[in-house]
C-alpha cells in the first residue's frame, strides 16, 4: 500500500473513534419475575419504604412486552421503592460519569388541575448507603447520601424540575440541600397512564473537586445543577424512586428497564488524530528519505 492511502486510511479510522464507553454496572428488566436480584447477576434488588405500599413484579401491556415493576402507593407519606447495586464510582477524569435510566408509566390518569407545590412530583436519584445496605422493606434511610431529580406528575407549563443533594433521614424527601437548576426547555406532559417515559439521571466529573448533575425525560434535558465541596457524592450503590401525590392523592407508577451504566471518557478524536498525523508524518518522511 502506498504510503499516502495508508495515511488517508488510518486518519478516517481515527477521526471515526469513540468518545467514550460504558459499563453496565445494573439491568433489569424484571424477566426473573420477582424484585430480588435473583439469579442474573445485573438485577437490582428492590424494596419498599412503607409496609403499607403494594409492589410486585407482573406483566404490563403499556410499558412494554414482559414483566415490569407495579408500585401501589396506598399511603403518601413518603412512599419510596429503592434498588440495590453494586458501588461504583464516578470516574477521576472530565467526562466521567454515572447514569441511571429507567422507564416509567404512570398507572392513573392525573387529575386536573395539577396541584402546585414541591409534593406534586416524582422524585428520583441515586445514593450511596455508607455501608449501610438496605436488604428489607421499610428500611432505615439514616446515613444515606445522594442527588435526587424532581419532576411533576401533571401538565406544567413552567417545566417544573430541580435537583437536590440528600443527606441522612431524606432520601426523595423535600428539605435537604436544593442545588441551583438551570430548567431546560418545558416538562413533557405526565399525565397520560397508557403512555411510557422514559427517565434518567447523570452524574458527571467536571472537576477532581465537581460534578455535574442533569436529569431528562423522553430524550430531552430537563433540569441541570453542579455541585462541589466536602459534601460531594462520588460514588453510589441505590437508585430510588418516589411516587408523589397529585390532588392530595397518590401517584401509582410501573417501572421496567432500570439501567445504570459507568460511562469513562475517552480522548476526544481531534486530538487523537493530531497525535496520529503527527507520527505518521515522521514514517513518511522516514519513507522517502530511503527512497531516494
Amino acid at each position: 500500500m502506498r504510503p499516502s492511502i495508508f495515511v488517508t486510511c488510518l486518519l478516517a479510522f481515527t477521526l471515526t473513534g469513540e468518545r467514550s464507553s460504558a459499563a453496565i454496572i445494573a439491568h433489569d428488566t424484571f424477566s426473573d419475575g420477582g424484585r430480588s436480584n435473583g439469579a442474573d447477576p445485573l438485577d437490582l434488588a428492590w424494596y419498599k419504604s412503607l409496609s403499607t405500599m403494594q409492589v410486585a413484579v407482573a406483566n404490563d401491556p403499556f410499558i412494554g412486552s414482559g414483566n415490569a415493576l407495579h408500585v401501589d402507593v396506598v399511603d403518601v407519606n413518603i412512599p419510596r421503592v429503592l434498588g440495590t447495586f453494586p458501588l461504583v464510582a464516578v470516574g477521576p477524569n472530565t467526562g466521567d460519569k454515572i447514569r441511571a435510566s429507567f422507564d416509567l408509566r404512570l398507572n392513573d390518569p392525573i387529575p386536573q388541575p395539577v396541584q402546585s407545590g414541591d409534593g406534586n412530583n416524582l422524585r428520583f436519584g441515586l445514593y450511596n448507603s455508607n455501608g449501610n445496605a438496605v436488604a428489607s422493606d421499610e428500611w432505615s434511610e439514616s446515613g444515606h447520601t445522594g442527588y435526587r431529580s424532581s419532576i411533576t406528575t401533571g401538565y406544567d407549563p413552567g417545566g417544573f424540575g430541580r435537583i437536590n443533594r440528600d443527606v441522612g433521614t431524606d432520601m426523595g424527601g423535600g428539605s435537604n440541600t436544593l442545588l441551583s437548576t438551570t430548567k431546560v426547555g418545558t416538562m413533557p406532559d405526565l399525565t397520560d397512564s397508557t403512555l411510557t417515559h422514559s427517565i434518567f439521571i447523570e452524574i458527571e466529573r467536571l472537576t477532581l473537586n465537581s460534578l455535574q448533575i442533569t436529569m431528562g425525560v423522553d430524550g430531552f434535558l430537563t433540569a441541570s445543577a453542579a455541585d462541589s465541596g466536602p459534601s460531594l457524592v462520588e460514588a453510589f450503590d441505590e437508585i430510588v424512586i418516589r411516587g408523589g401525590t397529585a390532588a392530595a392523592l397518590p401517584v401509582d407508577f410501573t417501572l421496567d428497564n432500570v439501567l445504570v451504566e459507568s460511562i469513562s471518557a475517552v480522548p476526544e478524536p481531534s486530538t487523537s488524530a493530531l497525535a496520529t498525523i503527527g507520527m505518521l508524518a515522521l514514517v513518511l518522511y522516514g519513507w522517502r528519505r530511503r527512497s531516494r
